[in-house]
């Protein structure tokens, strides 16, 4: 296994951040949504948010990367 260096673990830990933030602004729109077209958009983004967060995550636990901010 490849050690991470201070710049990629910055990068991944910015990437965790940045899905985090995005998921909650689409979570927290969806119920003021009435087209119903858009709304199955808000729901499939919700769904490739959670996805990229699970994944990262992953990577996260596979590596033993320390996250800034304790998010994982």
């Amino acid at each position: 296994m490849k050690q991470l260096t201070a710049s990629e673990i910055l990068c991944v830990s910015k990437l965790l951040q940045i899905e985090s933030a995005d998921l909650s602004v689409l979570q927290v729109t969806l119920p003021f949504v009435s087209d119903k077209e858009f709304k199955e958009l808000i729901k499939t983004s919700v769904k490739n948010s959670e996805a990229r967060i699970n994944g990262l995550r992953q990577f996260i636990s596979d590596n033993d990367v320390m996250v800034a901010g304790g998010v994982q």
